[in-house]
């Protein structure tokens, strides 16, 4: 999955730096998917507070783009 980013930050169709910080976000995906009983919910909430634009913007840009 976080191919798909790096793909489209390759060829300009996404920001670098969202990108990157969607990579990220695979990364914790994975981690809380496999380890789900020592998630830490408070840090889920404020990924939650603090990146839920990241999640806003990829979606807008793929809604520009259908």
């Amino acid at each position: 999955m976080s191919d798909c980013f790096r793909y489209l930050a390759e060829t300009q169709e996404l920001e670098a730096t969202l990108a990157e910080r969607l990579i990220q976000a695979v990364g914790f995906r994975n981690l809380s998917v496999h380890s789900y009983e020592k998630i830490d919910w408070q840090i889920i909430y404020k990924i939650l507070d603090t990146n839920l634009a990241d999640l806003k913007n990829f979606a807008a840009m793929i809604n520009a783009r259908l």
